[in-house]
């Protein structure tokens, strides 16, 4: 889409590369345009269409005949109260059929000069000029017998004003020293931050994996000891004659006496078992003590309890209590033949309270193992289905201090090794106690805790105080109530990368980077699942190292880079003063800091006064464009700019030339966002701000009319919106490159055109047609289109050909206001908007200050505060905007 900023990018670059000669222009144009092919192509179009000759030639015939003779663009066409749109496109068109070659579809065809009588007369064949409807570049820049610039001279630069010391044209070498010097200590840096970090990593890895293995080596072994016990005690022939014989018949009653001797079967199997198992008990162990076991039939029915002093437990009716239901799939796990680990928790979640009651271990939280009891001795010979039919029942076999041993065998290891060991089953929950958890969280005290990823220590420990403050609260219920039920009400968090992941596989894993654990802090790990016992086994160590890059070399990095900045800061600060003869010098008075931008004719840099350090905007002509007509265009723009006094327009602080004749111009520094970019960010503006700001346009406008100058290329991008503390928004008009007397002035400079020149989707149509006539209501009708363009956030017309938009503007009227806003607007505002955009000038509103008046008719209709102003500057200014304003 060809908008204003594309339109003068093409121009620009135009004008550079047709000082170039013809072999060097096509690499010109493709570095320049930065990898944009389209840009490549309209600009390699217009060049290979281009005739400078001819277009010098008449330029000159057009100075020798102003305004006789001429055929401008447009001319022929009828008013647009006569024309159609058709006719309008085929007019076009014909002007554009004398052309050497095919049209270009795409905006290659901007900017070429329309057929010159005046040449033709002269004696210049016709031919020689490319003709088109639309081009716009063709404006004679130079005299016929002027020298052209040599073809190296294409490119803006510094080394040539004055405000920059010739001794200092090779400081950014010195600059660029210095920054590749840094840059290679940092890069050492990093690569050797890298070689230690994994030197460190692959360290603390290794001696987390031995800690894993001895700690995986202490834990099979507690817990393959109590299962070895279990499972030998449900294979002993004489328990499984008392548990065939308890449930042999369930019809009757079973005889006291014969009851009593099942029992003390029981009894005597769990007794000679406890009698022979030191022998098998390895010397490094805890010694073994005797556990407390209850026996269920196939109904999940309990059959009897066996404690270690030999007793028999007292079954009262467990029939009227059933199962828990935790308790109940562990041990139909087990009657399906296999062996099921019941992990720390308090007995009544396996047994029910009744029943839990009975044992010793009631009030804590142990391990227990629960078999299958086989009608015969199991061979591997027999089916898992054969195995499962042949189960008579289960044994609860409860070791009282194998949780106990459990958590001190980890804590030991922990402490020794500075890590944190610990088990969490298959859904995070941890089942032994840690290091980095208050003895009140502990899950052999029946606290379940779920190990999840905190983002940082603080949050961490304010969950731990949630937790803990949930726990004091069930326990003072429970306290109160013997029959209250300990459920916790969570909030569900990820869990840990190691607690995820410890399920996975049954092989060892090593995490090699840094990841949160539950306490907030970074740290290192691995983990290792034990399916045989349904549990994962976590050794995690807290990191030392911070977890930023280059955290143990910046310190050497940061000090060798001062060692190599410092001499140049050095002598920076010395040479800061200017000397003597400098300020003797017309721009010796200004520093400049930044490049804000670049033109065709100049470049604008960000500066500030020697002695008064007032920032300004210094615009100097380009080297390129030092001819003689260069000169006079800049005089002009500057002698124009500064004939004005208005608020609203930018102000000239200075201008002349330095030692070296090089012309330069000195105006304020406008701090703020175009009226295009305020469109941007917020959209299409509320009636009262767009009256506001097109009042304050309108005010410098008329000042330059009463003195005989209009503007000619009135656009949002030209009018700089900033914020005052006093009125709010405040508008300042710039960019008078293209402003001229409504009279000649012999005193002053005049460019004699032969085409229109400006923004075309702001231009009046007038403009098309005869761009040498001065008329005040041309502005109007761009001011217009600037109002139009606040209030609906759209230009009144954006078309992708050329040539489509030029007979949009010359016939058709734009979309209404309301539509682009999508609500209604008032009447008399859009009249006034039609009636400044009127096709014919005659009927457009008369003047500026016609204008000024009918929006100060609407201002009290649509008011627009100080406090509006802020309102939307604080909600859409960023934060390097905001300090400027």
């Amino acid at each position: 889409m060809m908008d204003a900023d594309r339109y003068q990018r093409v121009r620009d670059l135009f004008w550079e590369a047709e000082e170039i000669a013809e072999d060097a222009r096509e690499e010109f144009v493709r570095t320049q345009a930065s990898g944009d092919e389209d840009l490549v192509r309209e600009v390699l179009s217009l060049l290979s269409e281009h005739d400078p000759d001819a277009a010098r030639v008449e330029g000159t015939a057009s100075r020798k005949t102003p305004g006789n003779g001429l055929s401008h663009f447009g001319q022929g066409l009828p008013t647009p109260r006569e024309t159609t749109e058709s006719e309008v496109v085929r007019a076009i068109r014909s002007m554009a059929d004398t052309s050497s070659g095919p049209t270009p579809d795409s905006v290659s065809n901007l900017d070429r000069p329309p057929p010159s009588r005046t040449a033709a007369s002269n004696g210049v064949r016709e031919s020689h000029t490319v003709h088109s409807a639309q081009r716009t570049h063709a404006m004679p820049r130079h005299d016929v017998d002027r020298p052209q610039p040599t073809p190296g001279r294409h490119r803006k630069t510094l080394t040539s004003i004055g405000p920059i010391d010739r001794a200092q044209q090779y400081s950014w070498l010195v600059w660029l020293l210095a920054a590749t010097t840094i840059s290679c200590i940092w890069l050492v840096a990093a690569w050797v931050d890298h070689r230690l970090r994994q030197e460190k990593e692959s360290s603390a890895q290794r001696s987390l994996s031995l800690t894993l293995d001895l700690s995986t080596l202490q834990v099979e072994r507690l817990l393959r000891r109590d299962k070895q016990f279990a499972i030998d005690l449900a294979g002993d022939p004489n328990v499984r004659e008392a548990i065939r014989s308890l449930t042999g018949d369930t019809s009757t009653s079973m005889d006291p006496d014969k009851a009593d001797d099942t029992q003390q079967k029981l009894n005597a199997s769990v007794r000679d078992l406890n009698a022979a198992l030191p022998e098998r008990n390895p010397p490094e162990l805890p010694p073994f003590q005797a556990p407390e076991v209850v026996f269920f039939n196939r109904e999940l029915q309990p059959l009897a309890l066996i404690f270690p002093d030999g007793s028999n437990g007292s079954l009262n009716d467990p029939t009227l209590a059933p199962l828990p239901p935790d308790g109940a799939a562990d041990l139909a796990r087990a009657l399906s033949g296999r062996t099921v680990l019941h992990a720390p928790a308090p007995l009544a979640s396996l047994l029910g309270k009744e029943l839990a009651n009975e044992f010793n271990a009631s009030r804590s939280n142990p391990l227990a193992w629960i078999v299958p009891v086989h009608d015969h001795p199991p061979t591997k010979s027999k089916s898992q289905t054969s195995l499962r039919s042949e189960v008579l029942g289960a044994a609860v076999v409860i070791p009282p201090s194998t949780n106990r041993w459990l958590n001190d065998s980890l804590s030991s290891i922990s402490r020794s090794q500075d890590v944190d060991a610990y088990l969490v089953d298959r859904d995070g929950f941890m089942q032994t106690t840690s290091l980095n958890l208050p003895d009140k969280i502990a899950p052999s005290q029946g606290t379940p805790f779920r190990v999840t990823e905190s983002p940082n220590p603080s949050e961490a420990k304010e969950r731990l105080d949630r937790f803990m403050a949930q726990l004091d609260r069930l326990t003072e219920s429970a306290l109160l109530d013997d029959d209250h039920e300990s459920t916790f009400h969570r909030t569900i968090y990820p869990l840990t990368i190691a607690a995820a992941s410890v399920s996975h596989s049954s092989e060892p894993q090593v995490h090699g980077q840094l990841y949160r654990t539950y306490t907030g802090k970074w740290c290192i790990g691995v983990w290792r699942w034990l399916p045989e016992f349904g549990l994962g086994l976590i050794v995690e160590s807290d990191s030392q190292q911070a977890a930023y890059p280059l955290a143990s070399t910046w310190p050497w990095a940061l000090l060798l880079s001062l060692a190599s900045i410092a001499p140049i800061l050095l002598a920076k600060r010395l040479s800061k003063d200017p000397a003597p003869s400098a300020l003797k010098q017309p721009l010796g008075r200004y520093n400049i800091h930044e490049e804000l931008g670049a033109g065709g004719m100049g470049v604008v840099y960000r500066a500030s006064h020697t002695e008064l350090g007032r920032e300004i905007a210094l615009k100097v002509l380009r080297v390129d464009r030092q001819d003689d007509d260069d000169h006079r265009r800049f005089d002009r723009e500057a002698r124009l700019a500064a004939s004005l006094c208005s608020p609203h327009s930018v102000t000239i602080y200075d201008y002349g030339r330095n030692e070296h004749g090089e012309a330069f111009c000195v105006m304020q520094l406008l701090e703020g966002l175009t009226l295009s970019e305020v469109v941007a960010r917020s959209g299409h503006q509320a009636p009262g701000r767009a009256i506001w700001i097109l009042r304050q346009v309108c005010q410098a406008v008329l000042e330059a009319h009463s003195q005989g100058l209009m503007h000619r290329d009135l656009k949002p991008q030209n009018v700089m919106l900033s914020f005052d503390t006093i009125v709010g928004d405040w508008a300042v008009v710039f960019d008078f490159g293209l402003a001229k007397p409504l009279e000649p002035n012999q005193g002053v400079f005049q460019t004699a055109e032969t085409v229109w020149a400006g923004t075309p989707m702001y231009m009046a149509p007038e403009r098309f047609r005869a761009p040498s006539v001065m008329d005040p209501r041309s502005d109007v009708y761009s001011l217009g289109c600037v109002l139009y363009f606040l209030l609906t956030g759209h230009p009144p017309f954006a078309e992708c050909d050329p040539e489509s938009m030029f007979a949009l503007i010359l016939t058709q009227q734009p979309l209404e206001i309301e539509t682009h806003r999508g609500e209604p607007i008032d009447s008399g505002l859009n009249a006034l908007v039609q009636a400044c955009m009127a096709k014919d000038k005659h009927d457009r509103v008369g003047s500026v200050a016609d204008l000024i008046q009918r929006l100060d008719a609407f201002a009290p209709r649509y008011p627009w505060t100080q406090e509006d102003a802020h309102q939307w500057w604080q909600r859409h200014a960023d934060e390097e905007l905001a300090k400027k304003l």
